[in-house]
């Protein structure tokens, strides 16, 4: 649930109510009512003299490109400016154009951070899903993906192994230690040889600022 979603507070015991934010409610520790003066636990779950109840926010959706790997994880692809649409992504309510999706011939490595698995993925397997958000503004797609290179780990192999990771709320920090994590070790790369963990320094590592079309 959001930060910022209404909140109503009431005090059973003197009818004393206000609207705050959770926010604010979560960054307390005790709630002092101001028509009584009686202090809460906020912890306390089971207090039923003090009443907490969230406002349901307003969903929005908005429609992005995405790939979907065997294991069923949603892998969300970098796009800017993703149009408004319902629920359903089947409408476009502000009347903008569909995300483009890319031509026939494009492909592109990625693996997935939830099963471990590499798969090279083609343009017919691009589909667009919404995404929700809460408040109406300019969202971009894909900000957690990043492109990585770094040897497969067999001495006689020359040849880089090159992928891309959708590392979603991961920091920019936290992907060579993904990547050397033993997750990916043991699939099949490009080159042909099976992946193995190599030295920090041999990966390199940066954020995918554009769309892969």
């Amino acid at each position: 649930m959001a930060a910022d979603v209404p909140t109503h507070v009431k005090c059973v015991a003197c009818g004393h109510e206000i609207t705050t934010t959770k926010a604010y409610l979560d960054a307390q520790e005790v709630y002092v009512c101001a028509g009584c003066g009686r202090s809460f636990n906020l912890d306390d779950d089971e207090d039923d003299d003090l009443e907490v109840e969230y406002e349901d926010p307003e969903i929005l959706w908005y429609l992005a490109p995405m790939l979907t790997c065997h294991c069923g994880k949603m892998i969300e692809l970098p796009y800017s400016d993703l149009p408004l649409t319902d629920q359903e992504g089947v409408t476009l309510v502000g009347g903008e154009d569909p995300p483009e999706l890319p031509s026939e011939e494009w492909s592109a490595v990625f693996g997935c951070t939830q099963c471990g698995r590499i798969s090279t993925y083609v343009a017919s397997q691009v589909k667009t899903h919404p995404i929700p958000k809460l408040t109406e503004g300019i969202y971009q797609s894909g900000k957690g993906v990043y492109h990585a290179e770094f040897p497969c780990g067999d001495k006689r192999c020359i040849v880089p192994a090159l992928m891309y990771v959708d590392a979603g709320v991961r920091s920019a920090s936290e992907v060579v230690p993904l990547l050397r994590s033993g997750l990916f070790d043991g699939k099949q790369l490009s080159c042909g040889h099976q992946m193995k963990t190599v030295p920090e320094p041999f990966y390199r590592v940066v954020p995918v600022l554009r769309r892969l079309w």
